[in-house]
């Protein structure tokens, strides 16, 4: 292996090489403006601005684990406000099958409002009533009022007499009735 037997103190380059350099580095001054008058601390302040320029700057870059972090912590918040904020909704359908009469169908709905001055107790009444006639009863509650779905009602069934007169309906009525209870203002 070969070892590099000259000294340090020596000059590696030859004269020629030696005047190309300082050919190259007295045009570059001179683009720069840099003379030989030109005091010294001014040059090393100009090299110290030229050296913090050549260190590069980290660009700003996304975090992709904090953007899916947020993205993540907002759906969440969202989907939760929406789920407090939204009112509860109920789909009910109908459908005619072998132990279901085409009455009970075609029937129109109707309506019974009260004004009470305890609406809850009248509601659970009413709501007794139509479980002892054997009848399907959705219960919603908005403020102070009860509002109730009672069906399927059948013309002329004795069990539920007691509950059409309590509401005011026909004994040949059919179908569901909507039951809203208020309260009154006293």
């Amino acid at each position: 292996m070969p070892v590099n037997s000259q000294d340090p103190h020596e000059n590696i380059f030859s004269a020629e090489q030696e005047k190309i350099i300082k050919r190259s580095v007295h045009s570059f001054e001179k683009t720069l403006g840099i003379t030989k008058e030109t005091p010294d601390y001014l040059k090393r302040s100009f090299e110290g601005k030229l050296a913090l320029l050549g260190h590069t700057k980290k660009p700003f870059a996304v975090s992709w684990k904090g953007f899916t972090a947020s993205l993540l912590s907002a759906f969440s918040v969202g989907l939760l406000l929406s789920r407090l904020l939204m009112v509860p909704a109920t789909v009910a359908t109908r459908s005619v099958g072998e132990d279901s009469q085409a009455v009970q169908v075609s029937s129109a709905q109707e309506y019974v409002s009260f004004q009470v001055s305890n609406p809850r107790e009248l509601a659970f009444n009413i709501i007794a009533i139509a479980l002892d006639a054997e009848l399907d009863v959705e219960v919603a509650y908005a403020g102070d009022k009860y509002g109730l779905y009672i069906k399927p009602f059948k013309p002329n069934v004795k069990k539920q007499d007691k509950l059409r007169s309590l509401l005011g309906i026909s004994a040949d009525s059919s179908g569901s009735v909507n039951v809203i209870i208020g309260s009154s203002k006293q």
